[in-house]
């Protein structure tokens, strides 16, 4: 173990984290390693406290700058804002893409879609609970 962290460096690290710099570097600029901080945090309950104030004031900025994207209306980061304000109603989703090459006729490969589609509602029903859509399909010419 190293010798003890001043008060000071500290207190410099924790105002490099509240500025959203990363755990490593903000430990590096201030002269000392990311797992000594982690130490740190570990046996001081205050430190520790003052570092998830820290931590969540800089998350605060990237919500901000996110929030401000969402209204001006780009796709990601209106998905991305509403499945962190309420994972249950717009949570993760999964997507597959899927390109079908060849001689199949349209008909039965919007048969099998819809076979797959009722088949994974099924799956998602029994683990994630009901839900209004699982698949969409189109058939792109």
């Amino acid at each position: 173990m190293g010798k003890p962290i001043s008060k000071e460096v500290a207190d410099a690290y924790l105002r490099l984290i509240a500025k959203g710099m990363g755990l490593t570097e903000a430990a590096r600029t201030v002269g000392v390693t990311a797992e000594a901080m982690r130490r740190r945090r570990l046996s001081d309950p205050t430190f520790a406290a003052d570092f998830d104030e820290c931590r969540a004031f800089a998350r605060e900025s990237v919500e901000k700058v996110l929030y401000e994207r969402a209204l001006e209306g780009e796709s990601w980061a209106v998905k991305t804002y509403l499945a962190a304000e309420d994972p249950d109603k717009y949570g993760t989703s999964r997507s597959v893409s899927v390109q079908v090459r060849g001689e199949l006729e349209g008909r039965p490969v919007l048969e099998r879609v819809a076979a797959l589609q009722k088949e994974l509602a099924g799956r998602q029903a029994l683990a994630l609970g009901p839900a209004e859509r699982v698949l969409e399909a189109e058939l792109v010419e």
